[in-house]
């Protein structure tokens, strides 16, 4: 097991020091990081005994809460565990505890690669006996952080990949290869992607499709979050309950989705989901107050929702690394193909992230978001999934006609990099006035939200707006008509989610990896 004995004791003495500093999130442990019993067992003790609320660590402390373990107390004693403390102390230098961390964990992550079967010899070998070549191997190894070192491997894997496998992002070709395959197989397999909450964004927008970017912009407060929330249930949940013929209806859809919050605790998701499969207004819900049959269908949509294969990740503080490997992770463990998150916006963690890597650089928040949405895109297509996220809508809101790019708030050169983009905006009262005559076709809700389309990859239907009502109770959405920017109506038809399902059955036979 590779080690560094004076970032060990650095550390550890550092922590007796200030132990707040085994709570600190910036500076995440585990026993892990501690490759000898010995020294698991005395950070084993210092953190258990921190987050009991011990106020005050000393070496007898830590003695007396092993007495009552004896095969621990004994590796600590055997150890001079009590001098080993004594001196840890004394000679850490808690000022400069983020190098000895950092340092720590990066001969953590070289024995945890070592354990998956990784050679590490080529980032630190310490059977090197040239003295200058172990200086230069040293000063190297110095320079490297645990995310230069994760590059390393994951440039050499990507080397292999390009080399044996054909999901190379470049490809290249005669112009007219494969051409009329194509043609044949759009004849009995159309270009549509899994159904949407709106069955008209489903024909306006080809349905949600496999190494796509949607973006949605939206005020804050008009419902960004409960709309995915929706949109995310629609193509995940195999039965909901139908409020028009008071039956429980199958949905066929089943697809594995991962819908990432940033803002909402699990908890605050879940209660929307189970709003929206069993019809049954979140309110009531929360309240714990149902009327009729609401609990009976909510104690159901619990057991629907538990066979479907709907995932919920909570990344409070996240950089666009976080973004991008719990994405991986969740594909590679659960197949994902569908990604639902919550949206894009610059934290300081991001920022720090971005500074890192172009070395100090500073870079303007716009260039940040559109570099942000450029890696999201580019992950669609690596991994072949579904990503929808969307945007804050910036001042101009309120007076905007149309909604576009514009309304972007920070960086409307995002919307360069997206398949699709709308705007989410209520309806106005020049706009109400302008459909009351439409009104009166039949419509038994007034819309209370305009979807502002600007951008459809693939699409022929572009520049429209499409008036809908969202129960944002249960976060279903029910639609009423599209117009032109002009409010000329216009005749889209409802893509129904049968045909979409059988489309999407055929392309995920050719897609399977």
């Amino acid at each position: 097991m590779k080690k560094d004995k004076l970032s060990i004791i650095q550390v550890l003495g550092s922590i007796l020091q200030n132990p707040s500093l085994i709570i600190d999130e910036n500076y995440p442990l585990t026993d892990k990081d501690f490759p000898e019993r010995f020294h698991k067992i005395v950070f084993g003790a210092m953190d258990n005994l921190i987050r009991n609320g011990i106020q005050k660590l000393t070496e007898i402390s830590i003695d007396d809460f092993l007495s009552k373990y004896p095969k621990q107390h004994k590796v600590f004693t055997d150890n001079d565990g009590l001098d080993y403390l004594a001196n840890a102390k004394q000679i850490a230098d808690v000022e400069n505890f983020e190098y000895y961390y950092k340092t720590l964990k990066k001969f953590s992550l070289l024995n945890q690669l070592e354990e998956k079967g990784f050679d590490t010899s080529s980032i630190y070998d310490e059977d090197i006996i040239n003295l200058s070549d172990n200086s230069k191997m040293q000063e190297k190894f110095d320079s490297y952080t645990v995310d230069d070192i994760f590059d390393l491997y994951e440039k050499s894997l990507i080397q292999l990949k390009h080399e044996y496998s054909n999901a190379s992002q470049s490809t290249g070709c005669q112009a007219a290869k494969g051409m009329r395959e194509q043609k044949e197989r759009y004849k009995q397999l159309p270009e549509m992607g899994m159904p949407m909450a709106s069955k008209k964004m489903t024909t306006i927008c080809r349905g949600r499709r496999l190494k796509k970017l949607y973006l949605k912009t939206a005020p804050s407060g008009f419902g960004k979050t409960r709309i995915s929330v929706g949109d995310a249930c629609c193509i995940s949940i195999p039965e909901v309950y139908d409020t028009d013929t008071k039956q429980w209806v199958k949905t066929n859809c089943n697809e594995p989705t991962l819908f990432i919050s940033t803002e909402l605790e699990p908890d605050e998701v879940q209660s929307m989901i189970m709003a929206y499969v069993s019809a049954v207004p979140e309110d009531k819900i929360l309240d714990g107050k149902y009327k009729g049959d609401e609990e009976e269908r909510v104690d159901k949509a619990i057991d629907i929702i538990a066979e479907s294969n709907l995932y919920i990740e909570h990344i409070p503080n996240f950089d666009i690394d976080d973004i991008e490997n719990t994405i991986k992770k969740y594909k590679v463990e659960q197949k994902i193909g569908y990604v639902f998150f919550d949206y894009v916006f610059t934290s300081i963690k991001i920022m720090s992230e971005v500074a890192q890597k172009t070395k100090g650089v500073k870079m303007r928040e716009d260039n940040v978001l559109i570099m942000f949405v450029d890696r999201m895109k580019t992950l669609a297509n690596l991994l072949n999934v579904h990503i929808d996220t969307s945007s804050q809508a910036n001042g101009d809101w309120k007076n905007a006609k149309d909604g576009d790019q514009n309304l972007i708030r920070g960086a409307k050169g995002m919307a360069d990099k997206v398949d699709v983009g709308y705007a989410v905006l209520p309806p106005s009262p020049k706009d109400l006035e302008n459909i009351k005559a439409l009104m009166k076709n039949g419509f038994n809700k007034v819309p209370n939200l305009v979807f502002h389309i600007y951008k459809v990859r693939r699409g022929k239907i572009n520049r429209v707006k499409l008036w809908l009502y969202f129960d944002y109770g249960t976060c279903r959405t029910k639609d009423l008509f599209v117009t032109d920017n002009d409010y000329k109506l216009l005749d889209i038809e409802s893509t129904d989610i049968e045909v979409v399902l059988e489309n999407t059955q055929e392309k995920k036979e050719e897609i399977e990896w």
